[in-house]
């Protein structure tokens, strides 16, 4: 399993910070984001609720791991 690092904004399920999905592929971990969240995992607009989304390689290379999204670190961990 690989580690998928989702990433939230203002207005979203979190402000700030991220959640980390361990997941066979990012589609399988944007599945499991639907499952786990159900309609809050969605905007009115149809759009998943989150800002962005990273490989775990990519989300190592950015300063998040130490010094958070928005002050904020993970919320989450979905298995």
């Amino acid at each position: 399993m690989n580690k998928y690092y989702f990433t939230f904004g203002h207005g979203q399920l979190y402000t700030g910070g991220w959640i980390i999905i361990r997941a066979k592929s990012d589609r399988d971990a944007r599945e499991k984001f639907k499952k786990y969240y159900g309609v809050k995992g969605s905007t009115r607009e149809g759009l998943m609720n989150f800002a962005f989304s990273y490989t775990e390689p990519e989300f190592q290379s950015t300063d998040m791991p130490t010094k958070g999204n928005m002050g904020a670190f993970c919320w989450n961990e979905i298995v």
